[in-house]
C-alpha cells in the first residue's frame, strides 16, 4: 500500500520490533512507519490497558502526519 501512495503504519508488539525492522529492511522499505506497543500481561489492570491504547493511537496519528 505504501508503494501505491497510501499512508501506511505497521503495528507490532514490542517483542517483534527488531524483527519488523529487519523485515522492512529486507523488503527494501527502510522508511516503513512502525508503531510499537507493549505486549499485555494477563495481570495488567484494565486502566493500564486503556492507557496503552491511548498512547498507541497517539503514536499512529503522529506517524501518519
Amino acid at each position: 500500500m505504501m508503494k501505491k501512495g497510501h499512508p501506511t503504519v505497521v503495528l507490532v508488539h514490542d517483542v517483534f520490533h527488531r524483527a519488523a525492522l529487519s523485515q522492512a529492511k529486507g523488503l527494501q522499505m527502510p522508511d516503513l512507519r512502525i508503531c510499537v506497543f507493549p505486549q499485555s500481561a494477563s495481570i495488567d489492570p484494565e486502566e493500564l490497558e486503556v492507557e496503552k491504547a491511548v498512547r498507541v493511537v497517539a503514536q499512529i496519528q503522529e506517524l501518519l502526519r
